[in-house]
């Protein structure tokens, strides 16, 4: 979803196991993303929200649904 697109409603709030507890998930909670930010709250106890952003070169693979190797 283009980040200026996004609206309260699409946002969610997830447990320590990733289930959603508040808001309705209009797509899966982000596998890959979620792991780094629930890292990132344990590691950082007084954070209240984590969020991120992807490149223009990273998003450009998103559509393939494809694993992008490590060169």
């Amino acid at each position: 979803m283009n980040f200026c697109m996004i609206k309260v409603s699409d946002l969610v709030l997830v447990n320590d196991k990733g289930e959603v507890i508040v808001g309705r998930a209009h797509h899966p909670v982000n596998s890959p993303a979620f792991a780094i930010h629930s890292k990132t709250q344990k590691a950082r106890q007084g954070l209240n929200a984590a969020c991120h952003a992807n490149s223009v070169y990273g998003q450009a693979f998103t559509p393939f649904a494809c694993l992008i190797e490590m060169i």
